[in-house]
């Protein structure tokens, strides 16, 4: 727990890239240290983030797993839905979404 005499300070965006998969289960990828590797669903689209975090991409509507990049093998996502699947979202068409994908990756619980 945080200590009650430190205040809390508001997560930050950074510069990374964000990758969209057909969606697939926790169970059936490699994972390593937390990080999501050798990921065998088809990618479907990426975006770069700018500086703070944000980013607009078009997709096809339909269901996604959606990860952040660590670096150009690890993946990172820290949920799943109730059947295992990595964080999935379904988009539909002509709407706009706002997400938030949390890079907690170095986080102390």
């Amino acid at each position: 727990m945080p200590s009650p005499d430190l205040g809390s300070t508001e997560p930050k965006g950074f510069k990374t890239i964000v990758y969209f998969f057909e969606p697939f289960a926790a169970d059936n990828v490699n994972r390593v240290n937390g990080f999501y590797q050798g990921i065998a669903s088809k990618e479907l689209a990426r975006v770069n983030s700018n500086a703070e975090g944000f980013f607009k991409v078009n997709l096809l509507p339909g269901k996604y797993s959606v990860l952040i990049g660590k670096d150009s093998v690890n993946f990172y996502s820290n949920v799943l839905d109730g059947r295992g699947v990595v964080n999935l979202y379904e988009f539909k068409k002509r709407a706009q979404y706002n997400i938030t994908l949390r890079a907690d990756w170095d986080a102390a619980y």
